[in-house]
């Protein structure tokens, strides 16, 4: 590697993960994605076979210096009641390489979720409003945070909020089958495409290493938190979709919404401001 070039090091290299890697390669960084199957990533970024759940120290872990991690997994279908192990003793591992290694990168991000807010009355929120999840999915995120927060690293946490976009179709496939909620209350949600996602998470890298000071935290989501009723009934109005479900579905958890004002702070902004500009793209391919 030359040594003037900066690198960082993606674990857990998934979809979002590899939109990230591909986006620094072109900047000209030494890229490395760790995650368990290496076959799928792309030529650009330099593959690292590795199980989180195992403590040994990966065969193929970089021996040189690491500028930045990008901690950044995602639970396979069969991992959805694993949430802890993958999270929180996935980083302890990666934690307890990188001391073993010597390797103290300039930053760790640690991609989490907004999950940790258990706010669900449509209030406005930002990276100052408590945390207090009341459920295991935000609990294991914010076990995660602190973890990373109170290692030996500058660390920061990205909370991201229904990432959507190329096969993550979710509400898509809900306004197919007709799902609808009452109109009363609006119940707020949150989103963030995935591509500007990757574009947050690059932007931070960035301003760091242009010599900026980085907060603890960034809320990542778009312009226009919405009402899932007014999303679901706009989707159904583009694929001209009539017919609903005979009963009204359960409320979600949760109805927040999320201010991105700091990550704009940074240089950042969204590319797909709204539900309107990510799903019409989405619906017209």
């Amino acid at each position: 590697m030359n040594n003037k070039q900066p690198s960082l090091l993606i674990i857990g290299c998934g979809d979002l993960g590899t939109r990230l890697g591909i986006k620094m390669a072109n900047e000209s960084w030494q890229v490395y994605g760790a995650r368990r199957n290496i076959s799928q990533l792309p030529n650009a970024i330099s593959g690292i076979g590795l199980d989180l759940y195992q403590e040994n120290l990966p065969i193929n872990w970089p021996q040189h210096h690491l500028d930045y991690i990008v901690y950044c997994v995602a639970p396979s279908k069969a991992e959805h009641n694993q949430y802890y192990d993958l999270y929180y003793k996935g980083l302890q591992n990666t934690l307890n390489w990188l001391q073993q290694c010597q390797q103290v990168p300039k930053r760790l991000f640690v991609i989490s979720s907004t999950a940790v807010y258990a706010q669900n009355d449509g209030q406005w929120l930002d990276e100052n409003s408590p945390t207090t999840p009341d459920n295991v999915q935000g609990k294991t995120m914010l076990a995660m945070e602190q973890l990373a927060l109170q290692s030996n690293l500058a660390s920061t946490c990205v909370r991201l909020s229904g990432i959507y976009g190329p096969n993550r179709t979710y509400l898509i496939n809900q306004a197919k089958q007709g799902v609808h909620y009452p109109d009363q209350p609006p119940l707020y949600a949150n989103r963030i495409h995935i591509e500007d996602a990757a574009n947050l998470i690059q932007q931070l890298i960035q301003y760091q290493q242009t010599g900026n000071i980085l907060n603890n935290y960034y809320i990542g989501v778009d312009d226009n938190p919405a009402p899932i009723q007014e999303t679901l009934a706009w989707i159904r109005n583009k694929l001209n979709i009539t017919e609903l479900a005979d009963e009204y579905s359960e409320r979600r958890v949760g109805s927040k919404r999320l201010s991105n004002k700091l990550a704009k702070t940074t240089g950042w902004t969204p590319y797909y401001a709204s539900y309107q500009e990510g799903y019409s793209k989405l619906l017209d391919n």
